[in-house]
């Protein structure tokens, strides 16, 4: 295995620029992935923050997962490799888990 050429990073994109940082690398990743990478890094975050949660209750652990998972959104967003829909979404379902949790009786 000498020569690593395989392996070397991508030096042009279709549109003429180069891997310079994390968030081009993102894009890039994306972009091989058919566009199914943000989707899956959120989806990851989304259920290990869940589980993560659990031990709160079930609504709380849904609310805060949401909104971890919101966060993470706005910068995939921001990086063209999600939809706008998905974060204004998850700020939906985090109000409704918020409020759902606070009807439940435990403290928020």
């Amino acid at each position: 295995m000498a020569n690593a050429t395989w392996y070397s990073w991508p030096t042009n994109f279709s549109n003429g620029s180069s891997i310079t940082g994390i968030g081009s690398f993102f894009a890039y990743a994306n972009e091989v992935t058919g566009g199914f990478l943000g989707a899956a890094i959120l989806l990851i975050i989304f259920i290990m923050t869940l589980f993560a949660g659990m031990l709160m209750g079930v609504k709380r652990a849904l609310a805060s997962s949401c909104f971890i998972t919101f966060i993470f959104s706005v910068y995939f967003w921001r990086l063209n490799m999600i939809h706008p829909a998905v974060p204004i979404t998850l700020v939906v379902f985090t109000i409704l888990f918020a409020l759902g949790a606070k009807a439940e009786g435990s403290q928020y």
